[in-house]
């Protein structure tokens, strides 16, 4: 079965209302929706490329952060990715807090099971450490008195 089948039988089940999209350029096929967490809307992004035999998510986080917060908050991206099993979070130029998660599926036959496993891994991945991206963006507060927070909290 086709990747693009697959991602539409996982959205069908989810409920999504967004279409499948072809985009030339990279071969890929995707598709994009709005998830509420923490009373905020985040941008959700399921890719599939037949070609190079991967699945993808790609997470927009709403939160904006002010250009002179932007290197602290990176580098607290930099530090949860360290210790993540599953994608990795990175900040935008323009500040922009986001998390990707790419699955080589070559040899495998993909399944809805892969694309939840997607879903469930950036739905968990601002539960924890919203706070954490919100501290970092708009006070000033060091990355490392934030990170020692977060420890402190998470070893509770």
């Amino acid at each position: 079965m086709a990747l693009k089948d697959v991602l539409k039988e996982a959205i069908e089940r989810w409920g999504w209302q967004e279409r499948i999209q072809y985009d030339a350029e990279s071969e890929t096929d995707f598709v994009g929706t709005s998830y509420i967490k923490h009373n905020k809307a985040f941008v959700y992004t399921l890719t599939t490329n037949e070609k190079s035999h991967k699945i993808s998510i790609h997470v927009n986080s709403p939160i904006q952060v002010p250009i002179v917060r932007i290197a602290e908050t990176a580098f607290i991206a930099n530090y949860f990715n360290i210790y993540s099993t599953t994608g990795s979070y990175y900040v935008t130029g323009s500040g922009d807090i986001c998390y990707r998660w790419t699955l080589s599926v070559a040899g495998t036959k993909a399944s809805v099971e892969m694309f939840r496993a997607l879903r469930d891994a950036a739905n968990k991945a601002f539960e924890e450490k919203f706070n954490s991206f919100l501290t970092a963006a708009f006070t000033n507060n060091s990355a490392l008195e934030i990170i020692q927070k977060y420890q402190m909290l998470s070893s509770k």
